[in-house]
């Protein structure tokens, strides 16, 4: 499954971002991590996925004009492992 991390400055402004996920390792390992294709901020500082402990950081920075606008910041990619269903989380 695909999740995307979507940020929404709110009027503020953004040179950099870090997120810090957790999640089941028991129904759910991560495939892949990568910066999303359009992001205004496009420097890669941290990945680092923790398939064991179920942990996800991801940090991404510019040295170029910060972002002022919504923005998908990152693509992961979950792989479902056996007999787990997905469900729709609510934001």
């Amino acid at each position: 499954m695909e999740v995307k991390i979507h940020v929404n400055p709110n009027t503020q402004i953004v040179a950099d971002i870090q997120t810090f996920i957790d999640y089941d390792p028991a129904k759910i390992t991560v495939s892949s991590v990568k910066i999303a294709p359009d992001s205004p901020i496009g420097l890669e500082l941290q990945s680092v996925a923790d398939n064991n402990s179920g942990s996800l950081i991801f940090a991404v920075g510019t040295l170029g004009e910060p972002a002022t606008r919504p923005f998908d910041m990152a693509v992961m990619n979950f792989w479902r492992l056996r007999n787990h269903r997905p469900r729709r989380l609510n934001s």
